[in-house]
């Protein structure tokens, strides 16, 4: 579960900075729990085996990227 302290300043007069800053953090932390990526996954049934051949093609694309990259430091 995502927490935010969300804790305000009334007598600054820049609270809209900071309520921009607190959706910032909560964008960065939904981002690392993957939340909104298990949302999208989950929007609608896939099928077994549209599930592997998404798997695979994600796995070749990050082999592919990893060989580019290897490729670049040798």
């Amino acid at each position: 579960m995502v927490q935010v302290d969300a804790r305000f300043n009334f007598n600054t007069t820049n609270n809209s900075s900071n309520i921009e800053n607190l959706l910032r953090e909560l964008k960065r932390l939904m981002q690392r729990e993957k939340t909104l990526q298990s949302v999208k996954e989950h929007r609608f049934y896939l099928k077994p085996s549209a599930k592997r051949k998404q798997k695979r093609k994600k796995a070749s694309t990050q082999r592919r990227q990893l060989n580019s990259q290897r490729r670049q430091f040798s």
